[in-house]
Parts: structure tokens; C-alpha cells; sequence
């Protein structure tokens, strides 16, 4: 799962020789299977740690990761790399974002990329995104809003003016596009 260089090891085991005792090293993933995903390296300590983690154990410390992240982080490794004028850790993790779709990869699979690469990454600006929930034998896409989107009183100009067009545009396979939200205004709603 994880593959951590010599070096890489020797400096984290450097560095939680200076932190208090119980002090551990946990991999987290942010937005995990997204196009916008992220991963890093932070502390953490034997209080935070939960059945829910996975214990990686090294010569001089563990590394935990919760089990609901730990297949986006198939074939990652860590290194230290010499950046300019100081080293830093290199977390790669080759399967922590969405991959674009390929010439073969169905209309499902493409829209669902062009939807969280070109749609959500503006939705978010609102605390909202939408989920395609099926594309119908007829070519209807039908998609849910969520977040700040639900309930928001732009919701149908978005869906509309955006959303409706960008995918007819760029999808002739498509028929038509749906919201299928049961839109409710609340806290949530951005407008």
C-alpha cells in the first residue's frame, strides 16, 4: 500500500523524536476520488487514533490511515526531496484523483468527469455541487443538486443557463438533462 524511501523514514523518525510522546503520523485524503482531491502528512496523537484506522508500522514509528481512504491510496510513496534551498516530503498518491476518461470509457463515466472537473469545481465556490445519478437508456441525464445548490433560489438559472447546456454542448449523446432535486430552502441553500 505504502512505500516509504530510507530517507524519507529516517527524517520523519527525526521529526517525532521532538514531539511529545504518542505522537503518530496520519495520511489524509480531501475529497478522495474527485477531480480536486488532495492528500498530505500531518500528526496526530494516540487519542485521535480509532478502530477505523489502519496501522502502518516502520522501524521507528506508525503511520495511520482510515480504512475509507486507504484504496485511493493503492501504490503511494513517500520520499524527500531537495526543493531549492530545503527538503520537503513527497506524498504520491497515483489514485487519489478522478482519472480523466479515455476514447473507450462509457458516456457514464465521461460526464461524471466533466461534471466534478468543469461543473463542481464552480458549484464549490458556494459550498454546492450536483451528482449525476443515472443517464436513462433514452440519453436523459438526470442529476441532484446537494449543499448550498439544494434549495437555492438560483438553483433553476444555474441548472438552466449552465449546467443544461454545457452538457448538451459537450455530449450529443445526451437527449436531455433533469433535476431531480426536491429542493428544500434552508441554512444550507447559498441564496
Amino acid at each position: 500500500m505504502l512505500i516509504i524511501s530510507n530517507k524519507a523514514e529516517n527524517y520523519l523518525s527525526n521529526l517525532l523524536k521532538k514531539e511529545k510522546k504518542g505522537t503518530n503520523i496520519r495520511i489524509f485524503v480531501l475529497n478522495p476520488g474527485t477531480y480536486y482531491a488532495d492528500c498530505g502528512l500531518t500528526y496526530c496523537s494516540d487519542k485521535e487514533l480509532t478502530n477505523d484506522d489502519i496501522q502502518l508500522q516502520f522501524t521507528n514509528f506508525n503511520i495511520f490511515i482510515n480504512c475509507k481512504i486507504a484504496k485511493y491510496l493503492k501504490d503511494s510513496s513517500i520520499d524527500l526531496v531537495y526543493n531549492n534551498t530545503q527538503y520537503e516530503l513527497l506524498l504520491k498518491a497515483p489514485y487519489v484523483k478522478l482519472k480523466p476518461p479515455t476514447k473507450q470509457s462509457s458516456l457514464n463515466d465521461r460526464v461524471e468527469y466533466f461534471i466534478q472537473s468543469k461543473i463542481n469545481v464552480e458549484l464549490s465556490k458556494h459550498g454546492g455541487k450536483v451528482v449525476l445519478i443515472e443517464i436513462t437508456k433514452e440519453g436523459c441525464a438526470r442529476l441532484k443538486f446537494h449543499g448550498g445548490c439544494n434549495g437555492c433560489s438560483m438553483s433553476s438559472q444555474t441548472f438552466k443557463e449552465g449546467i443544461e447546456k454545457q452538457l448538451l454542448l459537450n455530449f450529443s449523446e445526451l437527449s436531455e438533462v433533469k433535476d431531480i432535486t426536491k429542493h428544500e430552502y434552508g441554512r444550507h441553500s447559498y441564496y
